[in-house]
């Protein structure tokens, strides 16, 4: 396969792996907003999550690439910690699997705890 043939066929599974992300966020009661995120002179919008009246959103800049945006979903996804189900698991690639669980398996740091602290 070239390379010209391939960047098409990477973009199009990576397009399948993000529908199947925004799925797993909707079964989990968050909302997946693919935008064109707002740039200004002095300002510019990031992808990331956000709550709204009560509401989980995870916004996507539409702009980035494909891969750019799976990265993004992935670290959300990671964040919110949510317990994946087998099926749900087995619906992505290999590839994005292995983050999820390399993320899970990693102990969660707790703050320190200071209110014992002994002056």
């Amino acid at each position: 396969m070239s390379n010209s043939q391939y960047k098409p066929a990477q973009e199009k599974r990576d397009e399948q792996t993000i529908r199947r992300l925004q799925k797993i966020f909707r079964n989990h009661g968050i909302t997946v907003r693919r935008e064109n995120l707002s740039r200004g002179p002095s300002f510019r919008v990031r992808s990331g999550d956000c709550v709204l009246t009560g509401e989980r959103f995870v916004f996507v800049d539409r702009r980035m690439p494909a891969d750019q945006q799976l990265v993004t979903l992935l670290d959300q996804l990671v964040s919110y910690q949510l317990h994946l189900s087998e099926d749900e698991l087995e619906e992505l690639p290999t590839t994005a699997r292995a983050v999820l669980l390399r993320a899970a398996s990693e102990p969660t740091e707790l703050p320190e705890d200071t209110s014992s602290a002994t002056s």
